[in-house]
């Protein structure tokens, strides 16, 4: 009888050392929307934080240059990491690798496509402060699930997302 308990020990320290090797082999393997160097969510949005940046075909500055970028603020989506190196999609698709440290978190959108109404509020029918044309660079303050409160120059107004690039789907910054 006294047999019993010890079994029911033995068999609950089983299968706690079960799922504790689980949950650790788990916490240690890459998980794929992580970045491996970074810890940083994959894909994730930043922007160029220099005024002349060279976008290359690998990791390294022995690769190639592919672009060359002159516009501080343009949205990059993160895509890959190796080392120091960021993998980015730029808004025309193109895509390349750029060194980390000319990378900012700092957020900026682009107008795309057509010109879009800069709006005092939220809204569609909200009046318009100013009329952007596409690639332009807003710096973003604040994202709703359709607007996204936007400052360019001297202008702060509401983006329709629907007209700009620079946010994941579903992201609310």
């Amino acid at each position: 009888m006294s047999s019993l308990p010890g079994r029911s020990a033995i068999l609950a320290l089983t299968l706690l050392c079960c799922l504790t090797a689980g949950t650790t082999a788990a916490a240690q393997s890459p998980r794929a929307d992580v970045g491996r160097d970074s810890g940083l969510a994959l894909p994730r949005f930043v922007s160029l934080g220099a005024e002349r940046i060279y976008m290359r075909t690998g990791p390294g500055k022995e690769f190639p240059i592919k672009w060359v970028y002159e516009k501080t603020g343009l949205p990059m989506q993160v895509i890959e990491e190796s080392d120091d190196w960021r993998e980015v999609s730029d808004p025309d698709g193109e895509t390349g690798w750029i060194h980390k440290s000319l990378l900012s978190g700092k957020r900026f959108l682009m107008v795309q496509h057509d010109v879009a109404d800069l709006r005092r509020t939220p809204s569609d029918e909200a009046m318009v402060v100013a009329r952007v044309e596409p690639r332009v660079i807003a710096e973003m303050l604040n994202c709703q699930p359709v607007w996204c409160l936007v400052n360019i120059d001297d202008h702060r107004g509401w983006l329709a997302r629907r007209d700009v690039f620079g946010l994941l789907r579903d992201e609310l910054p």
